[in-house]
């Protein structure tokens, strides 16, 4: 897969790469697509609240509370 984001525009390459690492944790594609489902419900009116960020972020499991 890698070879098709040489082919792509630096700008797109760099997004798809955002995307590749912040779903890296999840376990399965259905996790990948409820959460791009998700964040793609999130930006829908391009405003996002705090605390949705964060709820985003443990859906992507990469905001996790002490231990």
């Amino acid at each position: 897969m890698r070879w098709i984001l040489k082919l792509l525009p630096g700008d797109q390459r760099a997004l798809l790469e955002l995307a590749i690492r912040l779903t890296a944790e999840l376990d399965s594609a259905a996790e990948r697509q409820a959460a791009a489902e998700y964040g793609m419900k999130l930006l829908r009116d391009r405003k996002i609240s705090v605390g949705s960020w964060a709820k985003f972020g443990s859906h992507l499991g990469i905001l996790k509370g002490p231990h």
